[in-house]
């Protein structure tokens, strides 16, 4: 009988905060970018020592609240939106204003269906609106489809109640929090 060889398979790993933060180390850019945010924040904090800047840098990149690529969105918001917390965000991964002649606003977004079961976190999502960008609201939404990505994420739509009328301004916003 000869010797049977092992065949190669793959591991699905649950994309838990521990499996997002090992992925991200073990990505190519990571050291990189980690550099680039380090200068960031030592200019950003210049009464800090250099050693205690770099090492505080260094303790935060990682967190929830940090950006660490620098494009505006939180580690938090793109680790719940599927998207590249160490690089340029592809376009269908963010949010998005999707015009139509009924003169409804609408923003689409990609989410996890169940995220609690599939990440361990409590990813909340939270689409708001305001004329004034001070006060946020999340009356006179709705949901108005959910398409199914695969792999336990859905993009949604949300969309306004009422018509926007000619000469008024409407802001539409996701907040991603967690409890």
């Amino acid at each position: 009988l000869g010797q049977r060889k092992s065949q190669p398979y793959a591991v699905i790993v649950a994309p838990t905060k521990e499996a997002w933060v090992a992925f991200r180390k073990s990505d190519v850019r990571y050291d990189k970018i980690l550099e680039r945010f380090t200068q960031r924040y030592q200019s950003l904090n210049s009464s800090l020592s250099l050693f205690d800047a770099t090492e505080k840098a260094r303790k935060i990149f990682n967190e929830n609240y940090a950006d660490s690529d620098e494009d505006g969105y939180s580690n938090l918001f793109e680790r719940a939106s599927g998207s590249d917390s160490l690089g340029p965000d592809k376009r269908h991964h963010l949010p998005q204003q999707i015009l139509l002649p009924d003169n409804k606003q609408r923003i689409s977004f990609v989410r996890y269906k169940s995220p609690l079961q599939t990440t361990g976190e409590a990813f909340e999502y939270h689409v708001e609106q305001s004329t004034n960008l001070q006060t946020w609201d999340s009356s006179g939404l709705m949901e108005e489809s959910i398409i199914d990505l695969s792999q336990n994420m859905e993009r949604v739509t949300v969309v306004t109640t009422e018509s926007i009328q000619s000469g008024q301004r409407r802001f539409l916003r996701l907040r991603i929090s967690i409890p």
